[in-house]
């Protein structure tokens, strides 16, 4: 596994784990009994039949297990090191730098698949004007799609796909080709553009300890794995 791919796997556990530790099997009834009793007397049988020794439990506790200590290492991690003023200084900094100068209505439609998006983007193009878009579902002809227009915002609110093609364009015009991204694909424009008022650091101090949290965890990670 490359250094790369580690802090992929690494960052993913630490930053996007999400475990509820209160977690019950989805299909007990537990309306008229006490949940705590239930989850004792099903995790005893559990046991006694063995079902910690399976291989795939034993890989999906392992699983969990892993992301927790993950977990917790990153929480120690920023326990042991509060973000100082000049770690603070530099990730506002670079907090502005995503930001960037401007912010943007930015039109948006979400169509089933790559063909329908090339089709509708050569209609919008063409002078369709974005609140007369309304395209079917291809799994459900019941379904409406219409298109959408964002409130202002500034870049760093704009998913990492969409920035680039937005710095690009200028009011009124249609990115050429459709987006990819998990959430399937994508069709955007800009409808408007104007200079952004800059948060101050006390305003944006959430977001900059993130960063600075975020970078803290890398470098760590960087001093940690071997080269």
């Amino acid at each position: 596994m490359t250094l790369r791919s580690l802090f992929k796997v690494l960052l993913s556990a630490l930053w996007g784990f999400g475990f509820t530790m209160g977690a019950t099997a989805q299909n007990l009834d537990i309306t008229d009994l006490d949940s705590q009793k239930v989850k004792d007397a099903v995790l005893l049988d559990a046991r006694k039949q063995g079902l910690e020794k399976q291989p795939d439990v034993q890989a999906a506790l392992k699983l969990v297990q892993d992301s927790v200590l993950l977990r917790a290492w990153e929480q120690q991690l920023l326990k042991n090191n509060p973000i100082t003023q000049t770690q603070r200084d530099a990730a506002y900094k670079e907090y502005l730098v995503l930001l960037g100068s401007s912010e943007y209505r930015i039109n948006h439609i979400n169509p089933p698949d790559a063909d329908q998006a090339q089709t509708l983007i050569a209609r919008l193009q063409g002078g369709l004007a974005w609140d007369k878009v309304e395209i079917t579902s291809s799994t459900n002809a019941a379904t409406k799609i219409k298109a959408d227009k964002t409130d202002w915002v500034n870049l760093a609110a704009v998913p990492l796909e969409f920035r680039e093609a937005i710095k690009l364009l200028k009011p009124g015009q249609v990115y050429p080709t459709p987006i990819k991204n998990a959430n399937g694909w994508h069709i955007v424009g800009l409808s408007e553009t104007r200079p952004l008022k800059a948060p101050t650091l006390e305003q944006a101090k959430a977001a900059v300890d993130k960063l600075a949290e975020r970078k803290m965890v890398k470098d760590k990670l960087l001093a940690l794995v071997p080269h």
